[in-house]
């Protein structure tokens, strides 16, 4: 129970060290303008988070008051979340044991058989 706690706790904290990271260096570029993506008016070089554009849109639905960016800002937060329980779980992996062959004597120690000799 310990150990679930504590990894929940990591996860947080990674989480929430990298969204601030975000929202203290992170900035609404000309290049990609939140209004305009998450309104579905920009063309398709940010199509692959759209998932998270949704997320925006409804949290900006359910808190009117918050402005485009701090709605796209939370949805990062889950894209944060489900990134670090990835990698939290690829590093849980343990590969498989490898079996080793017998190695196969190189030419170069040919000369060295006893039966050579």
């Amino acid at each position: 129970m310990r150990r679930r706690v504590f990894c929940l706790l990591v996860l947080l904290g990674n989480s929430w060290v990298c969204f601030r990271i975000l929202k203290e260096y992170g900035y609404e570029g000309a290049w990609m303008p939140l209004q305009s993506i998450m309104n579905f008016s920009f063309p398709q070089p940010v199509g692959h988070r759209v998932l998270f554009v949704l997320l925006a849109d409804g949290i900006q639905a359910a808190f009117p008051s918050l402005d485009y960016l701090k709605c796209f800002l939370l949805s990062q937060l889950l894209a944060i979340l489900l990134a670090f329980e990835a990698i939290r779980r690829w590093g849980g992996v343990r590969p498989r044991r490898v079996v080793h062959r017998r190695p196969v004597p190189s030419d170069r120690h040919s000369d060295s058989h006893p039966a050579l000799l």
